[in-house]
C-alpha cells in the first residue's frame, strides 16, 4: 500500500509565496555572468568599434554617448572572472543586446528606488549633458594658473610632484595630444611626440603614463578603491569613470582614445583629479589662486568692483562678512563670491539629501556672505554710499566645477523643507533666492568676456535670469543659457588666451619653426 507524500511545512510556506521578482544587483549580476562568456580583449574592441562609428546627425550622436558602453568596459575590467584575452570573442549583436540591459536596468533602478526628491533625480540625469557640451580650452586653466606661479608656490610644487612634469609642458603636450585625436578619428599615430622628445624630455613619458592605459595596466587600475566608490544606480547614471584614462593602447602598440568627448573633460579635469588626491593639502593654496583669478574675471567686466582686500578695507569685518567682489551697476548691487573645493563626483549623481546638503555646505556659505554684505552696506554708519540705494542684490558663486546647481531656488528644492531659508526679512527683500546664481568657472569666464566686448548688459543679463528662475519651466541648466543667443563667438579668457599664445611659441621653438 502506498502512503501519500506530505511535502516539508517549509516547502509548503515557500510554495505560496508569490514568485520571487528579480533585484537589479541581480540583474547586475546577469549582466556580469554575460561578460565572462568572452574576452576583456573582444569586449574592449567591440566598444572602441562603436564609438568610432560615424554618426548621422546630432541626435544619433547623443544616442551614441558611451557611458553605457565604457560601463560595460569597467565592470568587464574589474571583474576578476573575466579574462583578458582568452574566452570566446563578442559579437556585435551580444554586445549590443549587454548595453540594452544596462538601459533597462537604469530604468528599473529608479522604479524600484523612487527618490525622495524629484530635483535630486532630475539632476543626475544632467552628468550626460557634457557629452552635448562642445569641446573648449578649459584643459588650460589649472595648469595656467597654477604655472603662473613661483617654483617655489606649494601648488606648483604639487602640480609637478603628482602629475610628473611642469604645468607648461602639461600645457603643450595635451595641445599636441588634442590635435591628434580630433583630426585622425580619435588615433594617435605611433611615434607622435619623438620630434618633441629632445625638447619635453621625461614629460612624455609622463604625459602617457597618466592618460594611457592597455589591457593589463586598465585592470589594474579599475581594480583599485577609485572605480569602486559609486552605488549601481550612480554608476548608470555617471560619465564614464574612463575619462580618467582617456587612451587606450591595443596589442599593436596603436594608441587611440575611447571618444573625443571623454578625452576632451578627462584633460580637462586631469589636473583636478590627480591633486584632488592630496586633500585640503592642495585645496588651501589653491582656493586663493582660484579666488584670485575669479577677482580677476570679475574686475574685467566690473572695472570698479571692489576686491575682498578692498572691501575688508573699507568696512573691516570678520569671518563670513565679505565677498571676493561687489559692484554697483544701476539700481543694483552684484556681488561674486568663489568657491572651490573637492566638490567630488558623487556630490553630482547622490540622491541622498542628506549628502547633497553636507557637501553644499560652501555655498550656502557663499549665500551667508553675501546676506551679510548686503546688511553691511545698507547700514547707517558705512563708508560705501553708493551701495546702499540699490533696490535689490545679485549673487553669483563661481564654483571650480560644475555643480548642476543652477541657483538659490534650485538649491532648495534639493534640500529638505526649511534647511535653506532667509534669516530675516531684510536679507529677503535685498536678495532672494532667484537673485542668486550658482556658476561654473567655464560659466562665469564666458559671462565676463561677453560682458567686456559689449555683447550684452551684464544687470539685463541678471534680471531677466531672475525672473526665469522663479519657474521651474523657464529656468535653466546653465547660467550660459540665459545670454548664449546673444553670442556668437565665446573667445577665451585672458589667462587661457595668453597660456594658449606661450604654448605655441614653445612648441614653434621645440620643432625648429622660429
Amino acid at each position: 500500500m502506498a502512503f501519500p507524500f506530505t511535502p516539508p511545512l517549509i516547502h509548503r510556506l515557500v510554495s505560496r509565496l508569490p514568485p520571487r521578482e528579480e533585484s537589479t544587483e541581480d540583474a547586475r549580476r546577469t549582466v556580469l555572468r554575460e561578460l565572462r562568456k568572452y574576452s576583456a580583449a573582444s569586449i574592449v574592441a567591440a566598444a572602441l568599434r562603436l564609438l568610432s562609428s560615424p554618426t548621422v546627425d546630432r541626435l544619433h550622436s547623443i544616442r551614441m554617448a558611451p557611458w553605457h558602453v565604457l560601463l560595460l568596459v569597467k565592470w568587464a575590467m574589474q571583474d576578476p572572472y573575466v579574462q583578458l584575452e582568452s574566452g570566446r570573442a563578442i559579437t556585435w549583436a551580444q554586445f549590443d543586446e549587454l548595453r540594452q540591459r544596462l538601459w533597462d536596468l537604469g530604468g528599473e533602478e529608479h522604479r524600484r528606488h523612487p527618490p525622495d526628491n524629484l530635483a535630486l533625480m532630475l539632476r543626475t540625469l544632467l552628468q550626460q549633458i557634457e557629452f552635448q557640451r562642445p569641446v573648449s580650452y578649459g584643459f588650460l586653466r589649472w595648469p595656467a594658473l597654477i604655472g603662473r606661479q613661483d617654483r617655489n608656490h606649494p601648488s606648483y610644487r604639487q602640480f609637478v610632484a603628482t602629475l610628473g612634469m611642469s604645468p607648461e609642458h602639461f600645457i603643450d603636450l595635451s595641445y599636441g595630444v588634442y590635435a591628434a585625436v580630433l583630426s585622425d578619428d580619435g588615433k594617435v599615430p605611433g611615434g607622435w611626440f619623438d620630434t618633441l622628445k629632445p625638447s619635453y624630455g621625461a614629460s612624455v613619458d609622463a604625459f602617457w603614463g597618466l592618460f594611457v592605459r592597455d589591457l593589463f595596466s586598465l585592470r589594474q587600475q579599475l581594480r583599485g578603491e577609485a572605480a569602486g566608490r559609486l552605488t549601481l544606480k550612480q554608476e548608470l547614471a555617471s560619465f564614464p569613470h574612463l575619462k580618467r584614462y582617456p587612451l587606450f593602447r591595443g596589442a599593436g602598440g596603436a594608441v587611440r582614445c575611447w571618444h573625443p568627448l571623454v578625452f576632451a573633460r578627462g584633460l580637462e579635469e586631469a589636473a583636478h583629479l590627480r591633486l584632488s588626491e592630496l586633500q585640503d593639502q592642495y585645496t588651501r593654496p589653491f582656493s586663493r589662486l582660484f579666488e584670485q583669478y575669479v577677482i580677476e574675471l570679475a574686475k574685467t567686466m566690473l572695472p570698479d568692483a571692489l576686491s575682498d582686500a578692498e572691501y575688508l578695507a573699507a568696512v573691516g569685518g570678520g569671518e563670513n562678512s565679505n565677498v571676493e567682489a561687489a559692484a554697483v551697476l544701476g539700481d543694483c548691487n552684484v556681488f561674486v563670491e568663489a568657491k572651490m573645493a573637492l566638490f567630488s563626483d558623487e556630490l553630482l549623481l547622490t540622491d541622498s539629501e542628506w549628502q547633497v546638503y553636507t557637501k553644499t555646505k560652501p555655498l550656502r556659505k557663499a549665500i551667508d556672505q553675501a546676506w551679510n554684505v548686503g546688511r553691511a552696506v545698507r547700514t547707517p554708519s558705512t563708508s560705501l554710499r553708493e551701495f546702499s540705494s540699490a533696490d535689490q542684490d545679485f549673487l553669483l558663486v563661481v564654483t571650480s566645477r560644475e555643480l548642476h546647481v543652477g541657483g538659490g531656488e534650485k538649491l532648495r528644492s534639493l534640500y529638505r523643507q526649511g534647511r535653506l531659508e532667509h534669516p530675516d526679512a531684510e536679507a529677503q527683500r535685498n536678495l532672494p533666492f532667484h537673485n542668486v546664481f550658482v556658476v561654473s568657472i567655464e560659466s562665469f569666464e564666458r559671462l565676463t568676456i561677453a560682458v567686456a566686448a559689449g555683447k550684452v548688459h551684464l544687470a539685463t543679463v541678471l534680471k531677466d535670469a531672475a525672473r526665469r528662475c522663479q519657474d521651474p519651466s523657464t529656468a535653466r541648466p546653465f547660467f550660459e543659457d540665459y545670454f548664449s543667443q546673444q553670442v556668437s563667438d565665446w573667445g577665451m579668457s585672458p589667462l587661457l588666451l595668453h597660456a594658449s599664445d606661450g604654448s605655441e611659441a614653445r612648441l614653434s621653438h621645440a620643432l625648429g619653426a622660429d
